[in-house]
This record gives C-alpha cells, structure tokens and sequence, in this order.
C-alpha cells in the first residue's frame, strides 16, 4: 500500500460500503487513485481526497448491481 492507502482508510471506505466492495478492490481503486496526487506540492488534504473519490467510484460500481443480488463481499 502507499503512504496514502493504509488499512485505516480501508477499512473506512470497507465499512462506508456496507461490506459490499471486496477489501482489495478497495484497495486498487485507493492506489490507483493515490497515484494522482504523486506530484502533489500540499498534501495535507490528500488522505481526504483519496477516500472521498475511492468512494465514489466504488459507490458507481455498486449501482450496476441488482437489488435481489446484493450481498456482503464477506458473505454474510
């Protein structure tokens, strides 16, 4: 994981989406996202950013899936 993806934030973003978003697909979308802010003068704010695009883009993938088939990535 990178400085910015950590287990802290994905457990956030893990329990944000009910469990519904496997924890390393959490933690690809956060990388992947971190990765932009590489360059970043200021990066106070970074930590932030990254989880609330992470949960966007996860939260867009969730609405493709139909109601009666919806369950935890946990299983429960």
């Amino acid at each position: 994981m990178t400085d910015y993806v950590d287990d802290s934030l994905v457990e956030k973003l893990w329990q944000d989406l009910e469990g519904r978003v496997p924890r390393q697909q959490i933690v690809q979308a956060a990388t992947e996202i971190a990765a932009g802010f590489e360059s970043a003068g200021v990066t106070t704010f970074v930590p932030i950013f990254v989880h609330r695009r992470a949960l966007e883009r996860l939260k867009g993938g969730l609405g493709h899936e139909s109601s009666g088939s919806r369950q935890r990535a946990d299983g429960r």
